[in-house]
């Protein structure tokens, strides 16, 4: 068949692309939603494939800068990729991944990385299994620790605004020190973390949480209450965004608050580390139910600066 892989120019092409994926997953590319989602994927990082004029796909790319073991590294954090399914089986992602790297390549970044909606899909374009992330579903008659704890530190409720100013440093300290965790932007926060949609969403708007000790944050939860009553009985899951904190007993303080709040039966949380703190923390680890997967999928793009880029035990060459 007959189509081309170009870069988008406008907002309007964006909002195109980006339906390739995003109609299998109900969304509408509003106006206003495309250019709120414009702020962390400049245009120019996504790639339409077109058929006369019309587009048929689009893979896009934001720039991120990720932690390696001992430094950063630039990465393109590939995003919303999706064929047309009048399209499908023709040969247009394979089109469309094969541009994208060579882009990415072009602008000097070592490493591409992806969350995989599927995890047949990106093995045929180079990429490979990285780390591996855990779900749970803690019953609330199973969040006891197994010693009691008692947080010296000070919780405050704050509205989106604090959140702004204050999550970022907790995250930023974190990230630093943790492979595969990626610097934020203002605008990243303000949409992927923070954001509000209009009437809270259909999971119900979400609640900020800081933990404070003399006055500096050392860690923070966003979370969702998600109500339910079941035969008069209330059933209702917390759903916990992402909670985030220094090591230690921050890490214990900011869990413990979030296992303690009332009206729920059950507390879940996703993309968590397989050696979470709750392993230890939990006196029952067993019952938090904790399902494992895989996490992010990565691609050396430039093998030589990737592997450079970190740090290593022992002096020595390949």
């Amino acid at each position: 068949m007959a189509f081309r892989v170009e870069r988008c120019t406008s907002l309007e092409e964006l909002g195109e692309a980006v339906f390739a994926i995003g109609q299998y997953f109900g969304m509408e590319p509003t106006a206003e939603r495309i250019e709120r989602f414009s702020k962390n994927l400049p245009i120019e990082r996504m790639h339409a494939a077109r058929e006369n004029g019309a587009t048929v796909g689009g893979a896009g790319a934001f720039p991120f800068e990720m932690t390696v073991p001992g430094g950063t590294v630039a990465t393109a954090g590939v995003t919303v990729v999706g064929t047309y399914p009048t399209h499908r089986r023709r040969g247009v992602l394979r089109a469309m991944m094969r541009a994208q790297l060579d882009d990415v390549h072009a602008r000097g970044e070592p490493v591409a990385l992806l969350w995989a909606s599927e995890d047949t899909i990106y093995g045929r374009f180079g990429y490979g299994m990285a780390s591996v992330a855990g779900s749970v579903s803690i019953p609330k008659d199973a969040n006891a620790f197994v010693r009691p704890l008692e947080p010296p530190g000070s919780l405050r409720i704050v509205e989106a605004e604090e959140a702004l100013r204050l999550f970022p440093r907790v995250w930023d300290q974190v990230r630093r020190k943790t492979p595969g965790m990626l610097a934020r932007t203002r605008n990243w926060w303000e949409f992927r973390v923070l954001f509000q949609p209009p009437g809270g969403g259909e999971d119900g708007p979400k609640r900020f949480v800081v933990l404070e000790r003399e006055g500096r944050p050392e860690g923070y939860a966003v979370y969702r209450h998600k109500p339910k009553f079941d035969d008069g009985e209330f059933d209702s899951e917390l759903q916990v965004v992402e909670a985030v904190a220094l090591d230690g007993r921050p890490t214990a303080e900011i869990w413990r608050y979030l296992l303690d709040i009332d009206w729920s039966t059950k507390i879940t949380a996703h993309l968590l580390p397989a050696d979470h703190p709750l392993w230890w923390l939990l006196a029952t680890p067993r019952r938090m139910k904790l399902r494992i997967g895989d996490g992010l999928w990565v691609r050396l793009v430039d093998v030589g600066a990737a592997l450079s880029a970190r740090r290593y035990a022992t002096d020595g060459a390949v």
